[in-house]
C-alpha cells in the first residue's frame, strides 16, 4: 500500500479530485509517474511550463499549483468571479458551489468540470 503524504500538494488535490491515479495522471500530462510523485511529494519543484499546462487543460491558477499545501483554484468558477456572470448562468453556479463548501476535493471536481464544458 502506498504511504501518505504528510501534506497534500494542489498537485495531488488536483489529480485526486480528477479522480485518477499517479500513472493516469502522468499520461495525461505526457509526464512520467515518478515525476508526477515526485512533484506531489515536494522533492521537485512545479516548471513553469507545467503549470500552464494544467492551467489551459483545467483552469488552475498557476501560482495555486506552486503552493507547498492546500486545494489549488480554479480561475472562472469561484464565487467571487460567478457572482459578476448573468444571473440566469450565475445563480445555479453559485448554488451548486455553496452545497459544496465543506468538500474541498468535491467543489474542485466541479469547477473543473464547469471549465472543461467552456
Amino acid at each position: 500500500m502506498p504511504r501518505k503524504p504528510k501534506i497534500s500538494s494542489p498537485l495531488r488535490e488536483l489529480r485526486l479530485a480528477l479522480g485518477q491515479t499517479q500513472k493516469e495522471f502522468a499520461a495525461e500530462l505526457k509526464l512520467s509517474c515518478p515525476w508526477i510523485q515526485a512533484l506531489e511529494l515536494g522533492q521537485k519543484l512545479m516548471p513553469d511550463g507545467l503549470c500552464d499546462d494544467i492551467e489551459l487543460k483545467f483552469g488552475i491558477k498557476p501560482g495555486s499549483l506552486k503552493q507547498k499545501q492546500g486545494v489549488p483554484v480554479v480561475w472562472l468558477f469561484e464565487e467571487a468571479t460567478v457572482g459578476i456572470l448573468p444571473k440566469q448562468i450565475s445563480e445555479p453556479i453559485l448554488k451548486d458551489l455553496r452545497k459544496l463548501r465543506g468538500q474541498p476535493r468535491e467543489r474542485l471536481r466541479y469547477q473543473i468540470s464547469r471549465w472543461k464544458k467552456m
